[in-house]
């Protein structure tokens, strides 16, 4: 059978009843955090979107991932923005080629849900997911911890490269994406990506493709996970990623940007 699509299940934090997105931000000395859902009054952020590539339909029994919290200090607690159905795609701020979407019953747990992110052959985008803090009435993190679930299809092609994963970013509608050089002033981006790692055992990479001050052209520069070989992911296997990003202060050279896969640091 001729490859058509290839496909990814996002399982945004391991709640029974619904996979979600879960991350904590600090405004100042409040702490804000995710969106605004069901009896928690915060806030939340991302953004899902893929270059072009190809894979068949079949995909694994889903497992659950593990974690081994160390060397780190993660919130004591998160928001989050549970896939449960797709009307829970509406608590996104901004929605984009959402006819690759749909909600999927194999979630990081059992009794839960994913999103399940299509891309169809000879097209550069899965989705792209956007939640804006502004529009949605709150002010813009200087903090923030994000938290998702990632699952790739077992059969999943990368003979065509890579493409970017959900991320935090403040590109403010000037820079930060598009070859929309950030210079520390006008927009900053600091989503994930993806790309072939050429271990059998680990074939997929992930990087986090960052648009930064000190950029040296037009387009992001790529950070690669790899600490302890964490960052480097077989397919068929639920992952817990979490993103911790601080921005400078002004004047300051202090911003900080992490990474953890099933609470091992990749990304220092």
């Amino acid at each position: 059978m001729k490859p058509t699509r290839r496909r990814v299940l996002l399982g945004l934090g391991a709640v029974v009843g619904g996979g979600s997105l879960a991350y904590a931000g600090r405004d100042g000395e409040r702490t804000r955090m995710g969106v605004r859902d069901r009896a928690t009054d915060t806030e939340q952020t991302s953004e899902t979107t893929a270059e072009e590539a190809t894979t068949t339909d079949a995909e694994t029994t889903t497992e659950e991932a593990t974690t081994t919290e160390r060397d780190v200090e993660f919130p004591d607690q998160f928001v989050r923005m549970s896939f449960d159905t797709r009307d829970s795609l509406e608590k996104f701020t901004e929605l984009d080629v959402t006819e690759n979407v749909e909600i999927d019953e194999r979630g990081v747990v059992s009794e839960s849900n994913s999103l399940r992110v299509t891309f169809p052959e000879g097209r550069h985008y899965g989705t792209s997911l956007h939640y804006r803090f502004d529009e949605a009435g709150y002010p813009e993190p200087d903090e923030l911890h994000a938290r998702y679930y990632l699952r790739f299809a077992e059969t999943f092609d990368l003979s065509h490269g890579g493409g970017k994963l959900p991320g935090p970013s403040g590109t403010y509608g000037q820079a930060g994406w598009g070859g929309r050089e950030a210079d520390g002033t006008n927009g900053w981006s600091a989503r994930m990506y993806f790309h072939p790692s050429y271990d059998d055992d680990h074939p997929i990479q992930l990087s986090s493709y960052v648009y930064h001050a000190e950029m040296g052209g037009p387009y992001g520069d790529i950070f690669e996970w790899n600490d302890s070989d964490a960052g480097r992911l077989h397919v068929g296997k639920w992952y817990r990623i979490d993103n911790y990003l601080r921005l400078n202060t002004p004047g300051e050279d202090d911003g900080v940007l992490k990474g953890w896969v099933n609470g091992e640091r990749a990304l220092t």
